[in-house]
């Protein structure tokens, strides 16, 4: 990791240690009622708060061509350690660092 990296990483601890997941709670959007009176993926972005970039980021995932350790090796990137980042434990791969890393 880059050195402003390893600072972001330990403000992301920080901002999450001693919070838990919601469980048995479903999860959802709702939209207002418009002129239109309906839904559309452009009153999804323009409701949304987020970068594009991070608007981009779940079908990155879904394609696996997030930039991440597994990814990069494969492109011919060299790389210190393949074992994530965040537990240091599994090797960083789309799925564990999105869906089975216990810290990320």
């Amino acid at each position: 990791m880059f050195d402003w990296e390893k600072f972001q990483e330990v403000q992301l601890v920080q901002e999450v240690h001693g919070k838990a997941p919601v469980f048995n709670y479903e999860d959802s959007w709702v939209w207002k009622v418009g002129k239109d009176s309906g839904f559309s993926v452009k009153s999804a972005y323009v409701k949304t708060f987020a970068l594009p970039s991070a608007q981009f980021t779940p079908w990155r995932v879904l394609l696996n061509s997030v930039a991440i350790k597994d990814n990069l090796e494969r492109r011919g990137v060299s790389v210190d350690s393949n074992l994530c980042c965040f537990c240091r434990v599994e090797m960083e791969s789309t799925s564990h660092l999105f869906f089975e890393c216990m810290i990320a």
